[in-house]
């Protein structure tokens, strides 16, 4: 187990009429090598020999977990901070006579790995792309990123699967590991801009056996329809305006006729 952090809390309490003195409050977080799931222990500690004192436990969990990710809470509750945006475990009241320890256990699933199916993605994007741009002049550049990434690729799924990393490491390196996912998924975007350069298709990931799989239009069928549409406004407008100009002429026929009937000779 790994002591990572020691936090105080106050809570105004009375007792017999007597202030809750400070209590420490240890954090420690373990894996068990039973599962795959993560342990947040908490040790509440009364350091007086002679009183007995009472104290809210309250602590932050990491910001990626969420209600669902909590597989135990024991005997701690979950509450939400709006005010940080984060959950937190409490226990109002814990009553610790002198010098007793009591310790608070909460599991979770262990949220802090990039999934497999992600990691594996952005090496079939990146593959399809180097095959495209292997045979064009900018096939040096391509493997040269596409190899940067590889490496990297590699490097996130060793390391989140250490396990002998403490988990306070374990949640460091997978922090770290998403900016290297965002870096990777740059520079995959660099060799697709390099594969439209090249005069090759810019959707490497709707390629499948070497073909272009797209349900766009091509700039012809666009020009086609654009033309089409214009074609229909002008013909639209015209039977429009006949039949606008056919309405006036009946309508004025009627007024002269009806200013004959009225005013005859």
């Amino acid at each position: 187990m790994l002591k990572v952090g020691k936090r105080h809390f106050y809570h105004k309490h009375k007792i017999y009429g007597i202030l809750i003195f400070l209590l420490a409050l240890n954090l420690i977080v373990y894996k068990s090598v039973k599962s795959e799931n993560v342990y947040f222990k908490f040790t509440a500690i009364n350091p007086s020999k002679e009183k007995e004192q009472t104290l809210m436990v309250k602590k932050y969990l990491p910001d990626e977990v969420k209600p669902s990710d909590i597989v135990s809470l024991g005997e701690l509750k979950l509450e939400y901070d709006t005010s940080k945006s984060r959950y937190y475990l409490y226990k109002e009241e814990v009553s610790l006579k002198p010098k007793e320890i009591r310790t608070f256990e909460v599991e979770v699933l262990d949220v802090w790995l990039v999934p497999e199916e992600e990691l594996l993605g952005l090496k079939k994007q990146t593959d399809r792309t180097l095959d495209h741009l292997i045979d064009t002049s900018y096939g040096v550049r391509a493997k040269e990123i596409a190899e940067t990434i590889y490496a990297r690729l590699d490097k996130i799924r060793v390391s989140q699967n250490d396990d002998e990393l403490s988990r306070e490491l374990h949640i460091g390196l997978y922090r770290e590991n998403l900016i290297v996912v965002d870096k990777v998924k740059e520079d995959i975007f660099k060799m697709e801009k390099l594969l439209v350069k090249a005069g090759g298709p810019n959707a490497p990931e709707m390629l499948e056996d070497k073909k272009v799989i797209s349900d766009s239009p091509s700039k012809n069928m666009a020009w086609i329809v654009i033309f089409s549409i214009i074609v229909f406004s002008v013909l639209l407008s015209g039977v429009l305006f006949f039949a606008w100009h056919s309405q006036v002429k009946i309508t004025k026929d009627t007024l002269m006729a009806a200013k004959k009937s009225s005013f005859p000779g």
